[in-house]
Parts: C-alpha cells; structure tokens; sequence
C-alpha cells in the first residue's frame, strides 16, 4: 500500500470529498432522508388507510420515535467527544474510566437482588418487570 509522505500534495478529489462544506451538508441530507423513510415506511402500509388514521400515525408515532432517536444520537455523540476531550485521549472510551463495568455490575445486582424483594408486586406493576425503571435506574447509578 503506498502511504503519501509529508511533501506529497493529496489529491484535489481526496482532499474535495473531506473538505467539511461537502462532508456536513451531506450528513444532514442523509439525516434527513433516514427520518423521512422512517416516518413514511414501517410495517403498516399508510397509503391503504385512510387519511385521518395515516397523519394521525405518522405525525403522533412515527415522527415523535424518529426524532427521538435523531436526538439520542446527538446526545451520544456528544458525550462521546466529552469524553474525549476530558480524558485528553481521541481513543477514550467508557471501559477506560470504568463506566462499562460499573453500569454492568449494578444491573447484575439488581437482577439477582431485586426479584425477590418485588415478588409480592403484581405482574404488570412497572418495579415487577425487567424493562420497568429499577434496572434502568440501576445501571445508571452504577456508572456513575
């Protein structure tokens, strides 16, 4: 493989296609094309309901899901390069500083722990169930 040396110029296309006035226009683009097939494609076929149901799907489930998960993204992303900063390393990640292990062995706790303390709860109550808050709440505390 040939590597260019210092006093070689990069190609004009190379250094054209990861110039940032190409690179981040085109993400949002392919941003904005992503949460448009999300709102306008699942597994219900919109154009064979009728129009009241179809917005009422699109706009009140589709969209709200869609932009949560743009929103996720940005909040990772930025904690991502937080961490970057602050550890002053372009290759940090949580298993550096422990978080990975700490939200691991707080979630393993509260599964072996917590079953029996909330086995006098109802099956649908949210502290009965896995998915309920404790174990998110868990693991959260054990990264900490």
């Amino acid at each position: 493989m040939l590597m260019d040396s210092p006093d070689r110029p990069t190609p004009g296309l190379v250094r054209w296609c990861t110039h940032p006035t190409v690179v981040i226009p085109a993400l949002v683009v392919l941003l904005a094309l992503g949460v448009w097939l999300s709102v306008r494609f699942g597994t219900e076929n919109l154009s064979a309901l009728p129009d009241q149901v179809a917005r009422t799907i699109s706009n009140e489930i589709r969209l709200p899901r869609a932009l949560c998960a743009v929103i996720v993204g940005l909040d990772l992303a930025v904690a991502g390069v937080l961490l970057q900063a602050v550890m002053r390393n372009p290759l940090a990640a949580p298993n550096i500083i422990g978080v990975t292990a700490g939200a691991g062995l707080a979630a393993t706790i509260v599964l072996v722990l917590l079953p029996s303390v909330t086995a006098t709860l109802p099956d649908d109550h949210i502290l009965r169930t896995n998915s309920g808050i404790i174990l998110p709440a868990g693991a959260f505390i054990g990264a900490l």
